[in-house]
């Protein structure tokens, strides 16, 4: 490989291309080439961009496996000051899957229930009123001796926040859409305070598949262009949508540093 250039059409590159769409510029030569690193530059938007050195940076194929060991795939950076501390990092650090597996480190992640394959498994407001299921004061509802809880999607985290945002006072429409409302300072205050779901799970499902009284989680769901690609928190053992992974086999304080060194400015670029 030689050097891989990545544009997107945000400039009119193409003007008859919707701007939105990306496309590569891909060079590679034969085993004459022996080219030990290869240039790479990220999100150009328009040619002149190419004669940006600032924009270019080099990884070797030994850098490359370095960084993404298990998926082999290619970072992107916006630029080589980027690119170059990462590298610096992983130099001194190797990545969280190659450090040795103990009771309690470096933790397994796990994807909780699927909003899809296990749709069965989920119950909104009126399916639960239709059973006549009682509505707890802790968010939970209740048919006999079962109880439903809650279920946790990625909108309701934030950095160290398990109670980001909540369906209470927000529309039926805006339910359906998905849409819930940013938890007020107010509501925050109170100790008591948690959010409202818009989906609820048997308990019996959850503690059978995620035993445990907590969880370590982060969003599944970020792009590279948001100001914080990395959001985690320690939520209650709440049932999961697929938005948000879940990491066990972690004791308190290891679950607590890798909760700080997930939210932490190099991993938040």
């Amino acid at each position: 490989m030689i050097c891989l250039y990545d544009f997107e059409n945000r400039e009119a590159i193409f003007s008859g291309v919707h701007r939105s769409y990306k496309f590569g510029l891909f060079c590679s030569g034969g085993k004459q080439i022996q080219n030990q690193e290869a240039d790479f530059a990220f999100y150009l938007t328009n040619i002149s961009h190419i004669n940006d050195k600032l924009r270019h940076f080099t990884l070797s194929s030994h850098e490359l496996f370095l960084i993404n060991p298990s998926t082999k795939t290619c970072p992107t950076f916006k630029n080589n000051i980027e690119a170059e501390i990462t590298k610096k990092i992983y130099k001194k650090v190797k990545a969280w899957c190659l450090h040795e597996t103990k009771v309690d480190f470096p933790g397994k992640p796990r994807t909780p229930f699927n909003m899809s394959n296990d749709s069965g498994l989920f119950f909104d407001k009126y399916e639960m009123v239709a059973q006549n299921a009682l509505y707890l004061d802790s968010g939970e509802f209740q048919i006999g001796s079962t109880i439903f809880l809650p279920v946790y999607e990625s909108k309701f985290i934030h950095q160290f926040s398990h109670r980001y945002s909540t369906f209470d006072s927000v529309s039926d429409e805006e339910i359906k859409s998905g849409n819930s409302r940013e938890s007020s300072n107010e509501d925050l205050k109170k100790h008591s305070f948690f959010i409202k779901a818009r989906y609820w799970l048997d308990k019996n499902n959850q503690e059978n598949r995620f035993p445990g009284k907590w969880f370590l989680s982060y969003r599944m769901i970020v792009r590279e262009t948001d100001e914080r690609s990395s959001i985690a928190a320690i939520i209650p053992a709440r049932p999961c949508s697929h938005s948000l992974s879940i990491i066990d086999n972690l004791n308190c304080i290891n679950a607590l540093l890798i909760c700080g060194n997930m939210n932490s400015l190099l991993m938040v670029r």
